[in-house]
């Protein structure tokens, strides 16, 4: 709480009025206790990070033409295994030779881009289509990098298989 103190000053001769001072002092013990009670409050009813999650759109069954055919030297499948295997082979499966590469840049990255380039002159424009087939090695991450890898070399047709083994 706060308390007043006060000081008299004794009356001289000849002084012509008498002078009080009065010093006051506040106990800020509560005002701490206070700061300490919503700093407290703040924290716990605070969120540290909100989560986030990628949004995937996945096309309505009901509109998809089955009689679309794909371009077979337009298609590259991508087959993400256990650890950091990353198999690959270009159009039809009956035909597949599978060939191994990497995450980087020199690795998938430079495939697309070749197989995009490649297309884009056999056929004048972009038909290029990836297939991302996960298998039940892989992991979440490796799908996120392929579909990077995807976004940063402008493939506008990429799917994901479910059927991957």
């Amino acid at each position: 709480m706060g308390e007043i103190q006060s000081s008299n000053i004794s009356q001289k001769p000849g002084a012509a009025r008498i002078v009080k001072h009065r010093s006051t002092r506040v106990d800020l013990t509560p005002m701490v206790d206070l700061g300490f009670i919503l700093i407290t409050f703040f924290i716990f009813t605070s969120v540290m990070a909100t989560p986030k999650a990628m949004r995937i759109d996945l096309p309505n069954d009901a509109n998809i033409n089955m009689h679309d055919e794909l371009c077979a030297s337009c298609v590259i499948t991508l087959q993400p295994g256990a650890g950091d295997s990353l198999l690959y082979f270009e159009g039809l499966p009956k035909d597949a030779s599978l060939h191994r590469t990497t995450y980087s840049a020199a690795g998938i990255r430079k495939i697309l881009m070749a197989k995009k380039q490649a297309v884009q002159a056999q056929f004048g424009e972009d038909r290029m289509t990836v297939i991302i087939q996960p298998g039940n090695n892989s992991y979440f991450k490796q799908l996120i990098d392929l579909i990077d890898e995807c976004n940063i070399c402008r493939v506008k047709r990429y799917y994901i298989d479910e059927g991957g083994g």
